[in-house]
């Protein structure tokens, strides 16, 4: 019946910081993107298929209780990178061992 995830959509309030912020920081690849006024829908290519989207035509508060977990190859390397980069982050970094 369902295939895939098409996206995942996070609101924010400062599409242009976030665009910059997902596409220059994380380096996702841009995708589909575009606007209304002031009404802005930015979607990422994610690798392995689907997307992030992120939109302030929601209304809802930026993010909406809502979390994006990507997976990655060197955890370690990536928080090096991102912490090089300027990126704070708001909590320890949570480690999980797949089971077994």
């Amino acid at each position: 019946m369902f295939e895939k995830v098409a996206f995942t959509m996070y609101s924010v309030t400062d599409p242009a910081r976030a665009r910059d912020f997902y596409e220059n920081t994380l380096g996702l690849k841009l995708g589909s993107h575009g606007s209304h006024g002031v009404m802005h829908w930015i979607e990422f290519d994610l690798p392995g298929g689907g997307c992030l989207a992120l939109t302030n035509a929601t209304g809802q508060a930026p993010g909406g209780g809502g979390m994006v977990a990507f997976e990655v190859a060197d955890l370690d390397a990536v928080i090096a990178d991102l912490k090089a980069k300027g990126v704070t982050f708001k909590s320890d970094i949570i480690k999980v061992r797949a089971a077994e």
